[in-house]
């Protein structure tokens, strides 16, 4: 009688005491090895064929869920994600720009982790920077998981995958004579804002909803309670608007005494001119509309890098922009002599060390010399304690 073919992934097991099992062997989508015993042949290949539709659907409980095009399920969570506007905006943005064109028509359960890997291998070798392609990388990665909670698949393909190292040149520092360049080159109404902020570091929209009664001029403080955003009309719903409330995060919330007495004057000439009140922006436009991020980005501050001859393209990594402001401040209060990097943390809003370690560790001074002083001081006070122990 010829032998029983047994099909693809199950093997016959005869124990010690004779019985005869079947065992159903399969891989994971990670590549690991499973098996499982059952009493027929049957049981055992239905067992696997099961655990091969999981892993070609990505172990959703309804396998039409697995075969969702990305794009479908980004718009369904899209809508009811929790985040701020500000940040469902950038979220929008990015997956226009870099995600939906790449997976947008991929079945959740074909995206795999070499796909994800090389997707963002290809935004770094398109020039995208490190921190934005780590950017998109984090939504992606957020998206999946949504999908893996709402059971369409079994685990995220982004889970495993690292965001590009950050490149140190990254963040744009401006020279002293390249800020002055700077202010001198800008519409004289918002001048002042550029000694402000390289003496402070304040994100855009922090500065954009400063409040008079926000400055300490005297000991030279700005308090951070606040922070401007913009919501485009694909987020809101309506035109685009202004809305103002608490910051990025709650280290954000913070005091910064960073205020040197020249720009303080400076300050106080401002306030006074203008004739501003403790409740008014402190800088808003010439009919007293509080500062947009937007506009002031698109209409002062790159105008004004263009005629200070700094770059003419935005979208150049060396064209300054906006935040060069906030990373040329951190930098010159490294040079200052704060090198403490939770103090510098703690000024800059960083939620994380890490953050200020990341962006600007390589600015901080590595000066082994006291090391050195001690450790031969620790060592000379041995020997002298040990001679007089042998007189």
């Amino acid at each position: 009688m010829a032998s029983r073919v047994l099909p693809v992934g199950v093997r016959r097991v005869v124990g010690r005491d004779g019985v005869v099992t079947f065992q159903a062997r399969w891989y994971d989508r990670g590549g690991g090895r499973h098996a499982a015993t059952f009493d027929t042949v049957a049981e055992a290949d239905a067992h696997r064929q099961e655990q091969m539709r999981s892993r070609r659907f990505g172990g959703s409980a309804d396998p039409s869920g697995g075969r969702t095009a990305l794009s479908v399920w980004f718009w369904r969570w899209h809508e009811i994600r929790k985040a701020r506007p500000s940040t469902k905006s950038v979220a929008l943005s990015n997956a226009r720009t870099n995600m939906l064109p790449r997976f947008g028509d991929w079945r959740l359960c074909d995206i795999r982790p070499s796909d994800v890997s090389a997707w963002v291998a290809d935004m770094v070798a398109a020039g995208l920077a490190p921190s934005t392609a780590g950017k998109n990388l984090q939504l992606l990665s957020a998206c999946l998981k949504a999908a893996v909670a709402e059971g369409l698949i079994a685990s995220s393909p982004a889970d495993h995958v690292h965001a590009p190292d950050p490149d140190p040149d990254e963040a744009r520092f401006l020279l002293p004579a390249e800020l002055v360049a700077i202010e001198q080159a800008m519409d004289p109404w918002w001048r002042p804002i550029v000694p402000f902020v390289a003496d402070t570091g304040l994100r855009i929209g922090e500065f954009a909803a400063l409040r008079v009664k926000d400055l300490d001029l005297v000991r030279g403080r700005v308090r951070v309670v606040e922070s401007a955003v913009e919501v485009p009309k694909a987020v809101s719903g309506a035109a685009t608007r202004r809305t103002q409330g608490d910051p990025k995060t709650k280290a954000s919330l913070r005091v910064v005494p960073t205020i040197t007495p020249s720009v303080a004057q400076l300050m106080e000439k401002m306030i006074a001119t203008r004739k501003l009140c403790a409740n008014d922006p402190l800088f808003a436009g010439r009919q007293g509309a509080p500062l947009s991020p937007n506009n002031w980005r698109k209409r002062v501050w790159y105008p004004a890098v263009e005629r200070a001859g700094l770059g003419s393209d935005k979208n150049d990594p060396s064209t300054p922009a906006p935040h060069s402001l906030r990373h040329t401040a951190v930098a010159l209060w490294i040079a200052s002599g704060v090198t403490e990097p939770l103090r510098l943390a703690r000024w800059a809003g960083h939620r994380s060390i890490n953050t200020t370690y990341r962006v600007y560790g390589h600015l901080l001074p590595e000066d082994a010399n006291p090391t050195r002083t001690a450790l031969e001081a620790i060592r000379s006070a041995a020997r002298q304690e040990v001679g007089r122990t042998n007189l």
